[in-house]
This record gives structure tokens, sequence and C-alpha cells, in this order.
């Protein structure tokens, strides 16, 4: 499956419109399991690092993380860094109407074109399966954030450890298996993900599971089956959108029951939050 296609059609058809933006950051943070938590996780650091913190979302895309963390943190200053400006989605005009503290950075996380000790905060949601060079990254967010910094990282997880040495495509070999043609890898081991963040230097702070038995419901109900139908033609968005007012409640439901006990062991989503040392 290719998110890109799709994601650029959708990107067309909010054109440059601030009230259909800010709309389909909402839709965004109410469909993807993974806003929810990354979401409680943010209103979490409020308490730590205060309402002001300069921030780097490092991988912008549409911006609803972006729109999010400027709604929780009310006086921060936010980068938004994206690899290409195809890859922000037209989403500029929205900030500098809604956000103006925000500004754009276009360069690559392996290489981060910022300087050193800047940030007190670094989001990286569904990014680092896309990077080849996962150690570079984690160093380039090592070395820009300031003394007591957090980094989070939501990234597919592999369950078993025992996969580990799979590669993307084993995995897309496997008939049986979901996978997406822009990934470098399916995600990472609780291992891998904490030796490689802790080898550029951070302390682990926190480590949630989830995406259980429940959200896997919930992401086949709202992501896997309604993304598929548009990857089709650009007129399924109607169809979509009947299937989705249908099943929108049945899937907040799921998400629920998979977040109200707080972890879901052999969840497929991976959540860590690192500190950089004071």
């Amino acid at each position: 499956m290719e998110y890109d296609p799709v994601k650029f059609k959708l990107a067309k058809m909010l054109g440059r419109s601030n009230t259909l933006r800010h709309a389909f950051h909402l839709v965004l943070e109410t469909i993807f399991l993974r806003a929810w938590y990354v979401r409680r996780e943010l209103w979490r650091l409020l308490r730590h690092i205060g309402p002001s913190p300069k921030i780097l979302d490092a991988g912008m895309g549409f911006g609803q993380y972006s729109d999010r963390m400027m709604r929780i943190f009310t006086n921060a200053d936010l980068v938004g860094l994206e690899i290409d400006r195809k890859h922000l989605y037209g989403n500029e005009k929205y900030f500098q109407m809604v956000h103006p503290k925000t500004r754009f950075v276009i360069g690559d996380v392996q290489a981060l074109p910022v300087g050193e000790d800047n940030f007190d905060l670094i989001l990286s949601v569904d990014v680092m399966e896309h990077i080849e060079d996962d150690v570079a990254t984690f160093r380039g967010f090592y070395r820009i954030l300031n003394p007591g910094g957090r980094v989070i990282i939501h990234t597919p997880r592999i369950v078993n450890e025992d996969d580990a040495h799979l590669s993307h495509a084993d995995r897309e070999a496997d008939d049986h298996e979901w996978t997406v043609d822009e990934h470098f890898r399916d995600g990472y081991t609780d291992s891998q993900a904490r030796e490689r963040l802790e080898a550029a230097g951070f302390e682990i702070e926190r480590i949630v599971h989830g995406y259980g038995f429940f959200g896997k419901i919930a992401w086949n109900l709202l992501q896997r089956i309604p993304m598929s139908m548009l990857g089709m033609s650009q007129m399924m968005i109607f169809v979509v959108a009947i299937y989705l007012l249908v099943a929108t409640p049945i899937a907040i439901v799921a998400m629920l029951l998979d977040m109200i006990p707080g972890e879901q062991p052999n969840g497929g989503s991976l959540l860590v939050v690192a500190q950089k040392p004071k």
C-alpha cells in the first residue's frame, strides 16, 4: 500500500481553506489511535516543561500534531520540519494565519538543519520507519535538545524479538502482512528502540505499547479499509465519508478499550519518551 498518492489527493481537496484544514486535523486526531496516545503524553509533559517550550515537529506532514501542540503549549515556538515542501501538503498558510509562531524548515532528519541546544521537545510520529540512518537521526535529536529536553518517538512495534532480523522485504513477501511501500523498516522491537536511543545518549523515561486487540480492530475500520478504498479512485471519497459515519462510533469504543488499561503488552505500536540528561 502506498499512502503518499492518497495524501496528495486529500491535500488538493483541502485547498487553502483554514476551516477545512482545522476540521481535517480534528478528524485525523479522532480516527488515528496513535494521536490519542501522543496527545496523552503531551498533556503529561505540559507540567514538566511548561507552556512556553521550543518544539520541533520532526516530520510535520499535514500538521495535525503541530496544531495540537500549539494549543496545548499555549506560548510555544514551533518548528515544523519536512523532507521537502510537497510533503507539507499545503499547510503553510494555515499555520501562518492560525499559529504565527510557527516556522518551517525543509531538510532531512538524518542531517538536521538546525543548531545545537535549541529545543525543549521533539516529536516524531511514524517517521522513523521511513528513515535509513536512524542512528544519525537519534544523535541529531540529542544534539539539538536542551539539557533536560524530551523526545517523543512513535513508531510501529515488532512484538516478537525473534523477528527483529526480518527485513521490510521479508515481511512484504508474506501475503498475510499489511505493509506500507514507503517504509524502510517495519518498526522496532522494544530492545532495538531502547538500545539505539541510549546509544545516542538518551535516558528512557517511558515506553508505552498501544494497538492491542481492540486497537487493531479500530485500525482496520478507520485506516486499512478506507485507505484501500481511497487508493482506488478519488471519487471514492464520498463512499468513504458515508462508511466512516457508520464505522467511527464503533472504532472509538474500540480505541477507548485499547487506551483505558494504559498498556497493551502485545500491542503493535511503540511510544517512547526519552530525556537528554540535565
